[in-house]
């Protein structure tokens, strides 16, 4: 898996990265886990960029784009060891591809 492109969102806590294999994987940007991967068979990924304030993220392949919407939900809750842990939960909301037809 080669990385192809890499975005970090300006507003929610997250890295997108996209590779040749077609997989955009969302990072956490402050514990580097693995949040989601997302697979369009769209071939290679060659882009991704994000919208100030909308939470939108395009993202450009060999084969079309797609527009996806991310969503951050910030969770707290109580360890046992009285220490407060805030976890952000991450969901996409919106995926719209849009293939590119070529005159063969």
């Amino acid at each position: 898996m080669n990385v192809t492109a890499v975005a970090f969102h300006p507003e929610l806590p997250i890295i997108l990265t996209g590779s040749e294999d077609g997989t955009v994987r969302v990072w956490h940007a402050s514990t580097y886990r693995l949040e989601t991967t997302l697979n369009y068979g769209l071939e290679r990924v060659w882009s991704i960029v994000h919208m100030r304030g909308a939470n939108d993220v395009g993202i450009g392949y060999d084969e079309g784009s797609v527009m996806i919407k991310v969503r951050g939900v910030v969770m707290m809750g109580v360890q046992i060891t009285n220490k407060l842990m805030c976890e952000i939960l991450f969901e996409i909301l919106l995926s719209c591809p849009q293939m590119t037809i070529s005159d063969g």
